[in-house]
């Protein structure tokens, strides 16, 4: 686990996770390395969890402002992703670096994640996505306020009713009242039953 240009180890049974909500026991994020490479002093982290935003963010590491981070497993390449970083899941080979960026980047985080939580109350705790694309080698597909449904693939690591990222590549989705289903890269209709 690298911050800045600090690598940092740890043993990964004496980390527990800060999101009981989203993990199961022995189940831990991205973010929660860091907070306990925190918690055993070697860094000065300052976060706070955002109700707004649904997830920790890291208010200061030695009093630097602005981290973002970048992650891959075992066999992958660097990820800058916009998953929230208490959702993001550790594994075993997993390579985690957290780096300074622009207040202007985090802010437009941020935005989705605000917009994401307040789609959720509007619509009772169901995440209903604006708009989904999916890209094929010789076709595109959009769909509008897709709803995404909580597939529970990974059952031994995530609470039941967890929304992530497979949750809505999967393929049963609500769309419009309609159930649908990706097969081999193509969109088809599925009854629902």
């Amino acid at each position: 686990m690298r911050v800045g240009d600090t690598v940092y180890y740890f043993d990964p049974t004496e980390v527990e996770t800060s999101r009981p909500d989203v993990y199961n026991p022995g189940y831990f994020s991205m973010f929660d390395v860091l907070r306990y490479i925190g918690e055993e002093g070697f860094v000065d982290l300052e976060y706070m969890f955002d109700e707004s935003l649904n997830t920790n963010r890291i208010e200061s590491i030695d009093g630097v402002t602005n981290w973002w981070y970048e992650a891959f497993y075992d066999g992958g390449s660097p990820e800058r992703s916009i998953v929230r970083v208490d959702h993001y899941m550790w594994r075993e080979g997993a390579s985690l670096r957290f780096y300074r960026t622009t207040p202007s980047h985090l802010e437009r985080i941020y935005s989705l994640y605000r917009l994401e939580v307040e789609r959720r109350e509007k619509n009772g705790g169901v995440l209903i996505l604006p708009r989904v694309i999916i890209r094929g080698g010789s076709f595109t597909k959009e769909f509008e306020n897709v709803e995404v449904i909580p597939w529970d693939m990974r059952g031994e690591a995530y609470r039941e009713g967890t929304t992530t990222v497979l949750s809505t590549s999967l393929g049963r989705w609500t769309i419009r009242g309609r159930s649908t289903s990706r097969s081999d890269g193509s969109i088809n209709t599925v009854q629902p039953g």
